[in-house]
This record gives structure tokens, C-alpha cells and sequence, in this order.
């Protein structure tokens, strides 16, 4: 007799198992995750073709932000003749001020850069532009005590530029992350330190000597306000943006990377002596004969002639592809130029130098910022590198060539990881 079929357990057979039911769990959790990766994907499909008027409008943003921060760093030598002559100073001891100013831009790079990845950035913003206009309302009223005077307008003011200039570029970088005017838009924002180097000097110039240093600071206390209340409600992070997980403040361990800490190594080499020509021009220039209102022009043209000098090189940079393939001779040019300083002996030779100096500081700057967000990383990542910069204040300008030879290694070891992903970004 044959025997009847026996009876499907509902708990295998057919029916869904165990390893079926994992597997759709999996998916499920997974599917966040997917729909992100197709959002990015989608997303840089299209911003390859269009950019949002927005992102551009955080480009705008940006840059008045830079026309504070690095604008009034670069123009502290319109302050250095004027504090040497009136509290009877040596030059290099004024010249703390603007190197303070300088060394926190970047030494507080890694903790504004990790408050803006993990969605602080507002308060970081509204805490920077504040402590920008306190510090020149505070200096006002010691411009006759060093010490203090030091404290304002060197510690305050560069505890304010720290807290805004690496969210400043990272917030430009991310949102425009796939789009192939990415290097332009971050020279565009650096270029917010050759319109700052014309427009406050020019201010300080014309008020100095008709209402003294404390009215002077005011009146820049009152630019860097109206700056603050144009940039402070509009700036927005990217639009897919969201707090990252809980990390340490430095992340060193993306130093594990050999690209990227040589990358760190050669521009840090590259920085040393960079903004020396920003503080002493002047100071160099009346030692050749000049008249006070030529060392003035003389500040002028060397912040001007940074402009195009930041986005001309930009320009190329998108046309190849390639940020650190323009910085590499960028930066063995500057380090030419500037070796060939102490070769200058009259005033018609410092002009076309300090042109030519102005131009080159200004494409190292710029392509500094967008060669760095190559490595990806959002802010933490331009943070380690600030950090690592940050004491290149001073130093020979013939070193910047053995920087520009780690920075071209750098590339040829980021471009051979780069092929070997199998990614056509350009570096």
C-alpha cells in the first residue's frame, strides 16, 4: 500500500527559511544605506551638469567670511610702520600680532573643522564673527599698551579667524563635491583674502592719520559687523549634511595614509616664509628710499595682485582635472621668487617682485584649500592639515622647492590609489 505524501512542515519546505528570513532582514537594515548611496549617485549625476544657485550663494558667503579673516591678516602691515613708530617697538616684535593672527587660523582648523561635522556649524560661525568685531572694538582702547593690544587684535582676533576659516572651505567643498568647477569655488573663497587686503588697508590708510588708531579699529569693527550680518543668516550646511559620530578632536590617523602626510609634510614646507612679503614689504620698501604713501601702494599691489593669482591658477586646476598637478610648480615658482627677494636693490625691481609675489602667495593659498578637501574627509580632514601647518610662519623661502617635491610625490601616490579604486577623480 503505497504510503500518502507526508505533510509540508510549515517550518521548512517551501516556506521561507532561515537563512531567507536573515538575508531580507539584512537588506531591510541595509536599505538606508542603498537609497543614500543612490541619492549621492544621483546627485552627482546631475551637479556635474548644473550647479544650485545656493551652492554658489554659500561661495559668496564664504568669501566675505575671508574677507574678514585672512583680508585683515594680510593687511596687518598697514598697522606695522604705525605701532613701531608710536609704542617704539622693533618691527619683529609687532609682528607678533599678524603672526598670531595667522598661527590660530590654522592651529584651531581641527577643532572648528570637527564642530562643523558634527553639526555645530551655526554656533561656530555666529561665535567666530562675533569674537572678529569684539577684538577690533577691544583693541581701540589699548592701542597705547602692547600687551594688551596683543591680546585683542592678535589672540581675540585669531581665536575668531580659527573658528571660521576651515568650515568656511569645507561647507564650499561639500557642496560642490561632484561638480567639475569644484577647485574654482574654493578660490573664489580664497580670494576673500586679496578683496579683505585691498578694502581694509585702503580704509586703514585713509583714516590713520585724520582720526588716529582707536577710530581706525572702530571703523573696521563696524565693516566686519555688516560683514557678520550679511553672512551669519544665510549660510547653510549641505543640504544631506548630518551630524557625524562621536571622534577624537585630532584624527591622526589619517596621517596612516603615506599620500596624505606627505601631502601634510610638503605643505607645511611650502607655508614656511609664504606670508612673510604680507608683513614686510612696506618695511623693506622704505628701506630702499620709498615714501610712506609708496610702502602703502606697495601692500596694495601685493594683496591685488592676489587675486587673479587665486583663481586664474583655479581656472586651469578645473581644466585639468587637477588642484595638486597646479600647486606642485605653483609652489616651486613662489619658492624661486621668493629666494630672489634678497636680489632686489631698487624700488622699479621690488615693484615687478612684489607683483610677482603677490600673484604666486595667492595661487599657493587657493590651491592649498582645494588641494587639501581632495583627500576627502570633510572638515576633520582639512583640520589635521591646518594643524599641521600651522607653525609655518617663518622661515626660507628656498625650502618651499624641497615642499614642492613632496607635494608631486603626494600625487603620484594618491593618483596610483586612485587608479587602483578605479575612480577617474582628479587630484
Amino acid at each position: 500500500m503505497a504510503s500518502s505524501p507526508r505533510p509540508q512542515d510549515p517550518f521548512t519546505g517551501s516556506g521561507p527559511r532561515k537563512d531567507d528570513i536573515e538575508s531580507s532582514s539584512e537588506a531591510f537594515e541595509d536599505a538606508p544605506k542603498a537609497a543614500e548611496v543612490l541619492i549621492t549617485a544621483d546627485m552627482s549625476a546631475s551637479s556635474v551638469t548644473s550647479t544650485p544657485r545656493s551652492a554658489w550663494l554659500q561661495v559668496l558667503l564664504s568669501h566675505l567670511i575671508n574677507i574678514n579673516t585672512f583680508g585683515t591678516t594680510l593687511s596687518f602691515g598697514i598697522f606695522q610702520p604705525y605701532y613701531v613708530s608710536t609704542l617704539s617697538l622693533p618691527p619683529s616684535t609687532i609682528a607678533w600680532i599678524g603672526t598670531t593672527q595667522l598661527f590660530l587660523i590654522f592651529a584651531l582648523a581641527p577643532l572648528s573643522g570637527r564642530l562643523l561635522d558634527a553639526g555645530y556649524h551655526r554656533p561656530t560661525l555666529l561665535l567666530g564673527l562675533t569674537l572678529q568685531t569684539v577684538s577690533h572694538l577691544s583693541a581701540s582702547f589699548t592701542t597705547t599698551h602692547f600687551p594688551t593690544l596683543f591680546l585683542t587684535q592678535g589672540l581675540l582676533m585669531g581665536l575668531g579667524n580659527g573658528l571660521l576659516f576651515c568650515p568656511a572651505v569645507a561647507l564650499v567643498a561639500s557642496h560642490f563635491s561632484f561638480s567639475p568647477n569644484r577647485t574654482l569655488a574654493l578660490s573664489l573663497v580664497a580670494s576673500g583674502g586679496g578683496t579683505g587686503g585691498i578694502l581694509f588697508p585702503a580704509l586703514a590708510s585713509s583714516l590713520l592719520p585724520q582720526i588716529g588708531a582707536p577710530w581706525t579699529l572702530r571703523a573696521m569693527a563696524a565693516v566686519m559687523l555688516l560683514i557678520a550680518a550679511l553672512t551669519g543668516p544665510f549660510s547653510r550646511p549641505p543640504p544631506l549634511a548630518r551630524p557625524a559620530a562621536k571622534q577624537p578632536l585630532l584624527d591622526i590617523t589619517a596621517l596612516r595614509s603615506p599620500a596624505f602626510a606627505l601631502f601634510c609634510a610638503g605643505t607645511f614646507l611650502a607655508f614656511l616664509g609664504l606670508y612673510s612679503g604680507y608683513w614686510f614689504a612696506r618695511a623693506y620698501a622704505s628701506t630702499l628710499g620709498a615714501s610712506q604713501a609708496s610702502t602703502f601702494h606697495i601692500l596694495l599691489l601685493v594683496n591685488a595682485a592676489g587675486i587673479p593669482g587665486r583663481i586664474l591658477p583655479a581656472l586651469l586646476a578645473d581644466r585639468l582635472g587637477s588642484a595638486l598637478g597646479v600647486q606642485i610648480p605653483t609652489v616651486a615658482a613662489t619658492g624661486i621668487v621668493f629666494a630672489a627677494w634678497a636680489g632686489v636693490r631698487s624700488m622699479p625691481g621690488f615693484w615687478a617682485w612684489a607683483a610677482v609675489y603677490g600673484f604666486l602667495a595667492g595661487a599657493c593659498q587657493a590651491l592649498f584649500q582645494a588641494s587639501s578637501t581632495a583627500f576627502g574627509g570633510g572638515g576633520a580632514r582639512l583640520g589635521v592639515v591646518c594643524a599641521v601647518v600651522s607653525g609655518a610662519l617663518i622661515g626660507k623661502g628656498g625650502v618651499m622647492l624641497l615642499g614642492a617635491g613632496m607635494l608631486g610625490r603626494a600625487k603620484w601616490m594618491l593618483g596610483r590609489k586612485t587608479r587602483r579604486e578605479g575612480s577617474g577623480d582628479g587630484v
